[in-house]
């Protein structure tokens, strides 16, 4: 189980770039077609803010945008609650965290379609990327980590791999 508060940069810009998403999501208007912009809006007001680099923000962003997509189809997909997607205690996630990931999913989720096929090509998640809340099962061997909050992705603890699946059902 990962640690609630961000300890290195990209992770820190991970949480910031979707704290940014649900306020503009939550503004009033029509947003139904907004989030691609909201999404660079977002990713070029963390170029400006951070001290990453520009490669580090577009990674950042690629690694929210796929999290966003995955939670969109669990959400589109099942009709069922982001915290049976998590697969652990919503109650054990911050509230705020929990808050803004929900509203910026949902909102994802009635723009699936508008969503790249990039992200499909991104489904593989690798050790050293960053990842939102959610449950990863290592390619190799089948464990599985948690998070709870956005962190970096290591490798398996059983078997040392670094590649990994996101669970997008529940069994």
């Amino acid at each position: 189980m990962n640690s609630q508060t961000p300890k290195d940069p990209l992770t820190t810009a991970y949480l910031m770039m979707l704290e940014q998403l649900h306020l503009l999501i939550g503004q009033p208007g029509n947003r139904m077609l907004a989030l691609q912009n909201d999404l660079e809006f977002v990713r070029e007001k963390c170029i400006e803010l951070s001290e990453l680099t520009q490669e580090e923000v577009e990674k950042i962003a690629i690694y929210l945008e796929r999290d966003l997509h995955d939670a969109a189809v669990f959400l589109t997909e099942t009709g069922q609650e982001l915290h049976q997607w998590w697969q652990f205690d919503v109650q054990q996630v911050e509230a705020h965290l929990f808050k803004m990931f929900s509203n910026v999913a949902d909102q994802a989720s009635l723009q699936l379609h508008a969503f790249n096929e990039k992200l499909r090509q991104s489904a593989l998640y690798k050790a050293g990327e960053i990842t939102g809340p959610g449950t990863l099962v290592c390619q190799n061997c089948g464990e599985t980590q948690h998070f709870m909050a956005p962190a970096l992705i290591k490798p398996c603890v059983k078997c040392a791999a670094t590649e990994f699946q996101r669970i997008l059902s529940i069994k």
